[in-house]
């Protein structure tokens, strides 16, 4: 009886020391497994963030700490084999539900570790394409502000060879109206950069403020305010030449201009409309281009008897001028 007592409580202790050592082992299990779990969930929902970004050195950091997570899984690849391990002597001992022991189980574990290795890859791939579309996003950008610049430099150029013009009145006027002849090149530029300033739109890209000041509106207008400065300024030349022209017209020859006027100002309104002032000018064989009958009339598109001695100075001889009209 001794003897069997003996073995009975040795077999005991036995056991005990084996049960013990599974719940050491379901807790080390559990502990592990956790740790593995909270840190699956989470870099899973770091992942599931939709990518927004607007350049490329964002993507460029989302691509490190996607390599972090990486590394971060590679760093818990000892942690997840001895959890893997736990569970399958767990399992070899009789415990089969390892959630009786643990909030998780391997299962789960293993789905979630699958899982964020796949994401990653998935991940880096989106990252990869959002870097292609935001360098294309980049050079747009980049195109434009040297566009624009290259625009602007291009007005500042138009308004410096008017600004530098020599010699004699005739001389500055014909500068500037070459440069007025230009407008067209500006509006080409122009043209081109509100292509460009398109494909800005469609892509969301509206803030340029790192790149340059210059947006489409404030070219138009640098655009416009140079067009209107040639034009001033060709009014202002044709009238310098004029009056000094107009110095040598006897009372007689101005009352001859008088009579010109007149006998163009079919509707006797002291003003010439268009068709009166085309048709004048075609009669004495002038050839009248859009560009200088702009610059005759007023806002409302008329031609005073003012701006009618300033052309036909610069455009007829005088006497030549008189005697076709009476012709």
């Amino acid at each position: 009886i001794g003897q069997l007592s003996e073995a009975r409580t040795s077999n005991l202790q036995e056991k005990l020391k084996h049960y013990l050592d599974l719940e050491r082992k379901s807790a080390d299990f559990a502990s592990k497994a956790e740790q593995l779990y909270v840190w699956l969930e989470g870099v899973s929902d770091l992942m599931a963030d939709p990518i927004v970004v607007i350049s490329s050195t964002a993507v460029q950091d989302m691509l490190t700490a996607l390599a972090g997570i990486q590394k971060q899984q590679a760093d818990r690849n000892e942690l997840y084999d001895e959890a893997d391990a736990l569970a399958s002597e767990l399992v070899e001992n009789g415990i089969s539900d390892l959630s009786t022991v643990s909030e998780y189980t391997m299962k789960q574990v293993t789905v979630k570790w699958k899982g964020v290795a796949g994401r990653v890859e998935g991940r880096k791939r989106e990252l990869n394409m959002e870097m292609i579309k935001q360098s294309h996003h980049e050079r747009l950008r980049q195109d434009w502000a040297k566009k624009a610049a290259e625009f602007v430099e291009w007005v500042e150029g138009q308004k410096r060879a008017v600004t530098n013009a020599e010699g004699e009145l005739e001389d500055k006027l014909q500068v500037v109206q070459t440069k007025y002849n230009e407008r067209d090149i500006g509006a080409s530029k122009l043209v081109q950069l509100g292509e460009l300033n398109q494909l800005l739109v469609d892509a969301h890209l509206t803030d340029l403020s790192k790149h340059t000041e210059h947006t489409m509106q404030t070219l138009i207008v640098q655009n416009d305010q140079l067009n209107a400065m040639l034009k001033n300024k060709i009014r202002l030349l044709e009238a310098q030449i004029a009056s000094k022209k107009m110095t040598e017209l006897t009372p007689e020859q101005l009352q001859e201009f008088k009579v010109t006027f007149a006998h163009f100002d079919c509707d006797g309104d002291n003003k010439l409309s268009i068709p009166e002032f085309k048709a004048g000018c075609q009669g004495l064989g002038i050839d009248l281009t859009n560009g200088e009958l702009a610059q005759c009339v007023d806002d409302e598109g008329f031609v005073h008897f003012e701006q009618f001695i300033q052309f036909m100075v610069t455009k007829t001889q005088i006497r030549d001028t008189f005697d076709e009209v009476k012709q």
